[in-house]
């Protein structure tokens, strides 16, 4: 082979590869900045559309599609009506233990009542998102308070004004109000979310299957087999108790205390009751 031959043959110099990889290398920026713009594209719409979904709710009970993210029972026992002052506690309490719960709790409301077509839940819907915390990117902030209060607040409103006015009653059947209250709250069951019982009660059970002022207290209840018909749904519930006096009604508070700590024991809620008076004095 001559020797020119062998030069047209041979390799190109090594000293040109380096300018090619350097031509290469100022365009990497620009691909990286492409792949990152898609990656980016794909994270935002992956997060709008969690973002909506998560806002995505029942139109009936405004709960969350995946069901409701903690429970709120609260049973009235107004079978004898309580003062100007009591009721204003009451609603104070009550507004506190609302604002309190997060976005999608199921929000319950019974009584106690002597005639058992009142028995259930008077009120029953998820607490929406507030108009404050929508996200404007996307959401109407103005629409999704309107929806909290026309839907939520206001409804609850009239229900409690509604119970609270309602004339004194003959008995005070609190278990069986409870029951009903509780077997129209199916999310009180789930024990994967927080659940609150909330009572405003003189707490004098008086009904045909049980009355204090018989003289019928845990004892009784237990002759009677009472406590094998006790549900035990109420497991890891947390309670609280409105207690509300009654000038001269019955006085062995101790057998009453003793009968619900007994009760609420049964029915697996956790001990540890918050109770608080609901005073007119």
């Amino acid at each position: 082979m001559s020797r020119a031959k062998a030069t047209r043959l041979r390799r190109p110099s090594r000293g040109r590869r380096p300018a090619e990889r350097r031509g290469r290398g100022r365009g990497s920026p620009l691909w990286l900045a492409v792949i990152l713009a898609v990656a980016g594209l794909a994270g935002g719409a992956v997060y709008f559309a969690e973002h909506l979904k998560a806002g995505a709710y029942d139109s009936a009970t405004l709960c969350p599609e995946a069901g409701p993210k903690a429970t709120l029972a609260i049973l009235l026992d107004l079978t004898d009506p309580v003062t100007r002052p009591q009721a204003q506690r009451l609603r104070m309490i009550l507004g506190r233990e609302i604002a309190q719960a997060p976005t999608g709790t199921m929000i319950s409301v019974g009584l106690v009542s002597a005639d058992k077509a009142n028995w259930g839940a008077a009120f029953s819907r998820c607490k929406p998102q507030e108009g404050a915390d929508a996200n404007p990117l996307i959401q109407n902030p103005r629409l999704v308070g309107e929806l909290y209060n026309d839907e939520f607040i206001v409804p609850f409103d009239k229900v409690l004004s509604d119970l609270l006015h309602l004339p004194k009653a003959d008995s005070s059947p609190i278990m069986e109000s409870l029951q009903a209250l509780v077997s129209e709250t199916p999310s009180i069951e789930t024990e994967t979310i927080p659940r609150k019982l909330v009572l405003a009660t003189d707490l004098l059970q008086n009904s045909e299957t049980l009355s204090f002022y018989r003289g019928q207290f845990w004892t009784a209840f237990a002759e009677m087999g009472g406590p094998a018909r006790l549900s035990g749904n109420l497991q890891g519930v947390d309670v609280m108790i409105l207690r509300v006096p009654r000038e001269g009604k019955l006085t062995g508070e101790a057998a009453v205390d003793d009968f619900w700590l007994h009760y609420f024991d049964i029915q697996g809620a956790n001990g540890g009751f918050d109770v608080r008076v609901l005073g007119d004095l």
